[in-house]
């Protein structure tokens, strides 16, 4: 730390003056199928790397939310975030420039991504909210988040349940997912298999479980 006076006034000046942004390795895109990336550089400023991946993947989430094309326009981690996007190509892909800030930290990254080609994320499933059944171990979320998605899944278990375990779900969950259940099971078996898709506008989720037929 250096001290000085400046005109009958203590000026404290930290030792290692001004704060610089250091640069991150890139993370992994959160998509499937190759459908975009992250390139160029990274930087973060007054930020760990680590938290600023986490500021990254819920502007995703907040932009892909509304398609491929989408934008975010609202705030993610208390950050706001400016995109400046260019199409370098005469191809379905755009690239983008992407500063996020929160008072003095800052996050500087480069993505592309494909108009065209978007598909459905590979969710965990949740656990299964009772012992008389188990949701399969993948889920699939387009244009939505894996935490949404795992929400709309609760709701549906929770609508179908309250006529009993063979009981079937017959209005809109969780803001107007409207789902559809497709079941199979042999006729002596204690339990049924299931595929559900839930849909809301271009929100899709599809997932599926087994359950217990009967009481225990």
């Amino acid at each position: 730390m250096v001290v000085a006076v400046l005109a009958g006034f203590l000026l404290v000046v930290p030792a290692g003056g001004v704060a610089q942004a250091k640069t991150c390795e890139l993370p992994e895109y959160p998509s499937v199928g190759r459908n975009g990336d992250y390139d160029q550089t990274m930087t973060a400023k007054r930020i760990s790397c680590a938290d600023a991946y986490k500021v990254m993947d819920k502007f995703y989430q907040c932009r892909i939310v509304n398609g491929p094309a989408g934008r975010c326009v609202k705030k993610v981690k208390h950050f706001g975030c400016s995109e400046n996007r260019y199409s370098p190509y005469p191809d379905p892909n755009y690239s983008s420039w992407v500063t996020c800030t929160l008072r003095q930290k800052k996050i500087v990254f480069h993505y592309w991504q494909n108009l065209t080609l978007v598909r459905a994320a590979t969710c965990a499933a949740p656990a299964y909210p009772a012992t008389d059944g188990a949701f399969n171990p993948e889920v699939k979320a387009k244009h939505l988040s894996c935490a949404k998605a795992e929400k709309v899944m609760l709701k549906h278990y929770a609508c179908r349940t309250e006529a009993g375990p063979e009981g079937r779900c017959v209005h809109r969950i969780n803001k107007g997912f409207a789902c559809q259940e497709e079941r199979y099971s042999d006729f002596y078996a204690p339990d049924y298999q299931a595929t559900v898709t839930c849909k809301r506008n271009n929100k899709k989720v599809v997932f599926g479980y087994s359950q217990t037929k009967y009481d225990s």
